[in-house]
């Protein structure tokens, strides 16, 4: 065989298999994910005092609305604690006139999420409770969600994560409802798998709740553009990972627009970010000390977003399907087209059997206007990759 031949067969197996491994990890998840979790928990154990820590940054113009909807659904002995973190409107009042707790925070220097919990953990230190619920200041929780986290703490004494989706609105643009089927996809599908396979849950930021012995110790005061997704990792490597409580359920309305833009770009580069330096870690930790916990972090943590994962897989699929013409080795990209097909044909009966309420059939046709619509998100992450929090903006504002 000529060298040329040869170095470029290497070439392709090179991009075939980093590739394959991804797009199985993800099918794996998928298919573990599609069966419906049981109906909660029947714990005997007396529900854990709680608290529900909401930080808050100049979230005036929605507030009032989500406090209102959110007593209803708050058990009468849970606390609920906001935190007007570095506002600079009306959020501390509108919260106080809603009956509700209220600590204000100024520091310029030191913003994120982040250092809002680190600022109500504080606070709470002087009659901690038994467990800490995190709720964006955007967020609903549905029926007995709030009772159902509470459970899952007396249970397994980790942290635990409800089903975090955008409200489902099939009157919304396409790109917003491709958005919210994407949530579906990642926090209740894999979810599920994660569950299922590796025993642990990824903490999405909001609907979650924390032992307090685990969270008077997490590394808080940070401006990590995905604190949540740290936490998960450092509850995992305290042998504590966390678990994924479906029954409990929080909603919020999908940004729209340059809004939605910036969050995803967020989320995304602070997730590629963490994944980068903590993934292959994770997995390594996991076979050297025998815990699926931490492997399957690892794993999961490996997989980019998935129309990054998509992507990806395509133009490895087109790259391996040139150097096949020239070598007339097809192997890799006869494999990695396989994959690619399973990944899209199983998202085809993810929307068949969970996704229709989130994603019209009509907008499903708009996918890969979604993933040009992603493809700034990507280029930046070769230059001004995202560093810093920022809000996102919400709906009508």
């Amino acid at each position: 065989m000529p060298f040329f031949d040869f170095a470029l067969q290497v070439l392709a197996w090179l991009i075939c298999v980093p590739l394959a491994l991804l797009l199985l990890i993800f099918i794996a998840e998928v298919v573990a994910g599609l069966a419906a979790q049981g109906s909660g928990h029947d714990s005997m154990q007396p529900l854990p005092d709680a608290v529900i820590v909401m930080p808050a940054h100049n979230e005036a113009g929605g507030l009032g609305a989500c406090l209102t909807a959110l007593k209803p659904v708050v058990p009468g002995d849970v606390r609920i604690l906001v935190v007007a973190d570095n506002c600079g409107d009306a959020t501390a009042d509108i919260a106080r006139d809603a009956g509700v707790e209220v600590i204000e925070r100024s520091d310029a220097t030191n913003r994120g999420k982040g250092f809002a919990l680190a600022f109500a953990r504080d606070h709470l230190s002087a009659a901690p409770p038994e467990c800490v619920i995190i709720l964006d200041a955007d967020c609903i929780p549905i029926g007995d969600s709030v009772n159902e986290l509470r459970r899952g703490i007396a249970r397994w004494r980790t942290p635990v994560q409800s089903t975090n989706l955008l409200r489902a609105d099939l009157n919304a643009k396409p790109m917003v409802q491709i958005s919210n089927f994407a949530f579906l996809v990642k926090n209740l599908i894999r979810q599920r798998g994660a569950g299922r396979i590796g025993r642990v849950a990824i903490l999405g930021g909001t609907g979650m709740a924390l032992p307090w012995d685990l969270f008077v110790e997490a590394p808080l005061a940070s401006s990590d553009l995905v604190e949540d997704l740290s936490l998960g990792i450092y509850a995992v490597r305290a042998d504590r990972a966390p678990r994924f409580v479906e029954v409990a359920r929080v909603e919020s309305a999908a940004a729209e627009g340059a809004s939605a833009l910036t969050q995803r770009t967020r989320w995304e580069h602070g997730f590629v970010s963490t994944a980068s330096k903590r993934a292959i870690p994770l997995v390594l930790e996991g076979l050297g000390k025998g815990s699926l916990s931490r492997f399957w972090m690892g794993c999961h943590l490996c997989v980019p977003p998935l129309a990054m994962l998509c992507g990806l897989a395509g133009a490895g699929t087109v790259l391996l399907g040139l150097i096949a013409l020239l070598t007339g080795i097809y192997a890799p990209v006869a494999l990695l087209a396989l994959l690619l097909l399973l990944v899209l044909g199983l998202i085809l009966v993810v929307w068949l059997r969970e996704g229709r309420p989130y994603l019209a059939g009509g907008a499903l046709m708009r996918i890969p206007l979604y993933l040009l619509w992603k493809v700034p998100i990507y280029l930046k992450l070769f230059g001004r990759r995202e560093s810093e929090w920022k809000r996102t903006g919400r709906p009508g504002e």
